[in-house]
């Protein structure tokens, strides 16, 4: 049974939300970056509707809620439980040390509590680093979803070796790749590192798929590059110049015909520095 929120529940929690949910009261939360629309474009597997789903580096929620959406019979939400688990480099631990730890756990748990009462969601949390996912432990899922991770991780590969011993359906990862890379030197796998702060790797198009088939999966589908918009909580903590960019931009990339003219969309990637796409794989057998 899910607890009724006091009014004043949605002051208690932290600002800066991760993702924009559209909550059952008709609002949204003021996310910095908006997925709505990539999630109506992503081709769903089949196994979603009525399967047992996994969403690994939940933050905010937002995926793990838009599966529940869909049809799925159960939702896990992955994430760490202290800001302290995270696999960050060394400055941004740095910084980070210098932050005093919340007793509740990490802010994105307290908004992910949050949008899941509001929503009157089902979806269980689950503490725990994508690395010790375990099927003795955790069992096995239908859809295992990962999203915008491997960036921030210093061994995706043993990640996404965990996840394919999860995985009994498919996978569909969403994942940012390096746009100079995508572009220049698309037929070799590769990988920049450190492009930004708190991220590992940055790989293209070719390194993703050459990464999920030494993990062990089987590539089905790759989608084409877009970009994802900004949300609200993007353009509010702007100000001047950088605001109207934010949000032209954010305009800009929810223009169906974008889809259409991919000189625009590289243009944007590059501009921003990486491209977004979607990968659906399977695990595969060795023959």
């Amino acid at each position: 049974m899910i607890s009724e929120i006091s009014p004043n529940a949605r002051d208690s929690v932290p600002q800066g939300w991760y993702h924009t949910i559209d909550l059952a009261d008709g609002t949204s939360t003021p996310g910095i970056f908006d997925m709505r629309e990539i999630a109506r474009r992503i081709p769903w597997p089949t196994g979603l509707n009525g399967g047992r789903c996994l969403d690994i580096g939940t933050c905010d929620g937002f995926w793990a809620f838009e599966m529940e959406r869909r049809g799925a019979a159960s939702v896990t939400a992955l994430d760490v439980a202290n800001p302290g688990d995270l696999d960050l480099p060394w400055e941004a631990r740095q910084r980070d040390a210098k932050v005093p730890p919340l007793r509740e756990g990490t802010n994105a748990a307290r908004r992910f509590e949050l949008a899941r009462q509001l929503l009157d969601s089902r979806v269980e949390r689950l503490s725990c680093t994508v690395y010790d996912l375990d099927p003795a432990v955790h069992g096995r899922f239908d859809v295992v979803f990962c999203g915008t991770l491997l960036i921030h991780l210093r061994d995706p590969i043993r990640a996404l070796e965990r996840m394919r011993d999860v995985c009994t359906g498919e996978l569909v990862l969403v994942e940012c790749v390096d746009a100079v890379l995508d572009l220049f030197a698309f037929r070799r796998p590769a990988a920049s590192f450190a492009p930004s702060q708190a991220q590992w790797w940055r790989a293209n198009t070719a390194g993703l798929h050459s990464a999920l088939r030494v993990a062990g999966f089987e590539v089905l589908s790759t989608s084409g590059r877009f970009v994802t918009p900004f949300g609200a909580g993007i353009t509010a903590r702007q100000t001047g110049l950088r605001r109207l960019l934010a949000g032209a931009r954010s305009t800009l990339v929810r223009w169906p015909m974008l889809t259409r003219m991919p000189g625009l969309v590289e243009a944007l990637g590059l501009w921003r520095g990486s491209f977004d796409i979607v990968i659906r794989a399977r695990p595969r057998s060795i023959a």
